[in-house]
Formats: C-alpha cells, structure tokens, sequence
C-alpha cells in the first residue's frame, strides 16, 4: 500500500475517534443539552430540593441523524447551580436504529469506556482510561482498534498519556493493551 494510502487511512480512524469522543456525552461540556430537557415538572421537584433520575433522549448537536440516550442524576447544588451525572450505560443510535456506539460510565470521576461499531455490528474502536504513574495522578488512554476481518483480535492499541488534559509524553502505538509488543519501526497504521 502507498504510504500516502496509509496515512489517509490513518488519519481518517485517528479522526473518526476524535469525532467519537466529540459526541459522547460527558458532563462537563453537555450541562446546557441536559437542561433544555428538563420538564416543568422535573425542575419543579429540583427546586423542592429533591433528585431527579431520568433516562436522558436527545439527538447529536452536529448532524441530528444520531440519538443518545442514557440515565441521567440531577442535583440543585446549594449554590442553586444544578449538577448533571451520567451514569449507567448509554447508547448512540443511527436515525435507522442501528447502534453506532456505546459508553459505559465507570464510577471513578467521569471515565468511560466507549465502544464503536461497524454498521454490521462488529466492534470497531474501544477507548478506556487506566491509571499511570508518569508524575501522580496520571492517566493512560488507550484506543483499541480491531482487526476487520476478525473483530475479536486486536489489530494494534494507542496509547497517550495525559494529566489534567495535557499531553505528559509522546503517543505509541503497539500490539497489545499493556505496550509490551510495540510496533516495528516504520509500521504503518492498515486494517
């Protein structure tokens, strides 16, 4: 394969996750969706003090041919500012009902494991966090991606370091979860 072939290939699954992450919907940047889904009712009862559980439906902000939905806690904080957490196991559907991902909500700050699918259900991308000693507190993210013609192999992982969202060192790739079989020098990103 052309390394220019390659490289598009790569950057079109390395962009495809980014979008992905873009649509999961973590708490710190869908505060505004969750309230505009708030019924009379339901901010009637967060004003009496009380929580409100729900199972959150909304469509994507990008396209509007994607729905989400999941359980969803909400708090009137004393300050009266409210507080969304999601919990539980969510889905993201095509307007065709067919499932294109999933994110579980670990119970350990507002981790995921998200999971993306082929359109014939296969998996495709599971992305996770594990902690890392680099400087304390760090975190590893790992993208697992699996090989097309046997979705329950893994094809290679990446993975990326991170403290308080920055970038604690180069990213690698390899072929296993834990890093210990790095890929060889000059690998090209192929399924």
């Amino acid at each position: 394969m052309d390394d220019w072939m390659a490289g598009l290939i790569g950057g079109l699954a390395g962009g495809a996750v980014v979008l992905l992450l873009q649509l999961l919907p973590a708490s710190n940047n869908r505060d505004g969706v969750y309230r505009r889904h708030l019924t009379n009712e339901e901010k009637a009862q967060l004003r009496a003090g009380q929580t409100v559980t729900k199972t959150h439906r909304a469509s994507s902000d990008i396209w509007g041919k994607h729905h989400y939905e999941g359980p969803l806690r909400v708090e009137q904080l004393p300050d009266g500012k409210l507080r969304f957490t999601p919990f539980g196991i969510w889905q993201q559907t095509k307007a065709d009902g067919r499932i294109f991902g999933t994110w579980e909500y670990t119970g350990i700050g507002q981790e995921t494991i998200a999971r993306a699918y082929h359109p014939n259900g296969a998996p495709d991308v599971v992305i996770y966090r594990v902690p890392a000693v680099l400087q304390g507190d760090s975190r590893e993210e790992r993208v697992v991606y699996f090989k097309l013609d046997n979705p329950q192999d893994t094809a290679f992982v990446q993975h990326d370091y991170y403290k308080d969202n920055k970038s604690l060192k180069k990213s690698f790739w390899s072929y296993d979860a834990r890093g210990k079989q790095p890929v060889p020098a000059g690998w090209k990103f192929t399924r």
